[in-house]
């Protein structure tokens, strides 16, 4: 049994999933170990007051991270509680928004994403620290996928220097918190 472990971990996929999983970890070791959060609603987007739910008038002028933080704030995330709440308390699979207009279809949509295994998971505990792992979770599925595709043509390094530009890439790390980043990471599987 121990000998199978050292085989599995002896893995070069193991070995760049570990060092991709780390370097995601020192990245973003704030959102990881502290208390800051990746959330837009939190620090980016304008809520009831124009500075946002967390910040105070009194901060210094901040640069937003992206263009448009309100889609997020106002939409992504709070699409998240109604999944929750039809997850786990009406026991029902998410097949419709009732909370916009007379109702929308979630599952038909491609912005709410109920389906998409990454979010289901958040939306059995949505945190701002699982909406952390969450983003995170999202940013090492992208260098994984990558690191294995470019491993079928080139030598390990190669493939793990180019999973790791790849996953911190500039349009993946300001689009952190799009919901159709969870259709680009996966590229490289396709």
């Amino acid at each position: 049994m121990l000998d199978r472990l050292f085989r599995i971990v002896r893995n070069e996929s193991c070995i760049a999933c570990l060092v991709l999983a780390l370097l995601l970890i020192a990245c973003f070791l704030p959102a990881v170990i502290g208390k800051k959060t990746l959330m837009t609603s939190v620090w980016d987007a304008a809520s009831i007051m124009n500075y946002g739910a967390y910040d105070s008038p009194r901060a210094p002028l901040r640069y937003a991270r992206m263009n448009d933080a309100g889609a997020c704030a106002w939409q992504t995330e709070p699409w998240l509680k109604i999944l929750s709440h039809q997850f786990k308390e009406e026991l029902n699979i998410p097949l419709w928004n009732p909370h916009s207009g007379f109702g929308t279809p979630f599952a038909a949509t491609m912005q709410p994403q109920p389906f998409f295994p990454l979010t289901t998971l958040l939306a059995l505990h949505p945190t701002p620290y699982t909406y952390n792992l969450y983003i995170l979770a999202r940013l090492l599925v992208a260098g994984v996928f990558m690191f294995l595709f470019m491993h079928l043509f080139l030598p390990f390094f190669a493939s793990l220097f180019s999973a790791v530009a790849f996953m911190l890439t500039g349009y993946l790390v300001i689009h952190l918190n799009i919901s159709h980043l969870s259709v680009e990471i996966l590229l490289p599987a396709v």
